[in-house]
């Protein structure tokens, strides 16, 4: 792998979040939709790796119509994840930032099989096929496929990242009261985009557009179904704040006050007041 794709692939992580497709954000029991909520369009794109045999010849083989399910957004962020220990590190106050040029090219020098692991992972995880299918691949087209993929979904990317940011400030605070030797209870847990979120929130989008859930988690894409998901939710959570507002002064004290958006929507730009970002 030569330096320039190195630095190649750290430049398109670095600047996801100038794309604007939506991604899901879960900290503590609030649910955030990131980004442009008219983007839901299904993303579809065929891509072409080059393999080697043992006889030293070169063949393609094309993957098509690869897109993002709900029902797999996880096992694909579970890689990315793996990806970003390579192209980050965490600093002692838990904040994540990129690794500068020569750190980043030592570690490939110096972890060139794990590092080309991790990104072989995040292909195979993409494309839905086994672990190590994709063992004799070049390296030159395996990460141009990968630049790829950032340039045609970096909202999974984006998604991924602010887990990092918000678990690692989260695992920090937790560090520091434990060495106060003070009670973590009261805590505010920061919580990843659970494997049953999207599961929940196919079986509530279902529920109302009278679908199979596993239609929506195997057909949809994630920007279509988060936001759905959250305006059908803000519907049903406004209303609620609307029967609340309407009680008299006396019962409002005996009944919590509901929010009125379960769901936020926020921009690129909004997100920035929640978690810093690259």
């Amino acid at each position: 792998m030569k330096k320039e794709d190195v630095l190649e692939i750290a430049h398109k992580l670095n600047h996801t979040y100038q794309d604007d497709t939506p991604f899901l954000m879960r900290k503590g029991d609030q649910l955030f939709v990131i980004g442009n909520a008219r983007k839901t369009a299904l993303k579809k794109y065929e891509y072409t790796l080059e393999f080697e045999n043992e006889s030293g010849e070169i063949y393609q083989e094309k993957f098509r119509d690869i897109y993002i399910t709900p029902r797999r957004n996880f096992e694909i962020i579970d890689t990315i994840l793996k990806l970003f220990i390579i192209f980050n590190k965490v600093n002692e106050d838990g904040t994540v930032v990129p690794r500068d040029e020569e750190e980043l090219l030592y570690i490939f020098e110096t972890e060139y099989e794990l590092a080309f692991t991790y990104i072989q992972n995040v292909v195979e995880a993409m494309f839905e096929v086994e672990l190590d299918t994709l063992e004799d691949v070049t390296p030159d087209s395996l990460i141009k496929v990968l630049n790829e993929v950032i340039d045609h979904h970096p909202e999974i990317f984006n998604e991924a990242d602010i887990y990092l940011r918000l678990r690692m400030v989260h695992v920090y605070s937790n560090t520091k009261k434990k060495e106060g030797q003070s009670s973590s209870k009261g805590m505010v847990d920061i919580y990843f985009t659970k494997l049953d979120t999207y599961g929940h929130m196919a079986q509530y989008v279902g529920k109302i557009l009278k679908m199979r859930p596993n239609d929506i988690l195997d057909n949809w894409g994630v920007a279509e179904l988060i936001v759905t998901f959250g305006t059908y939710r803000n519907e049903e959570s406004y209303q609620n704040f609307v029967e609340w507002q309407a009680l008299s002064i006396e019962t409002k004290k005996k009944v919590k006050r509901p929010e009125a958006f379960a769901v936020k929507f926020y921009t690129n730009e909004d997100l920035n007041e929640e978690v810093e970002v690259k």
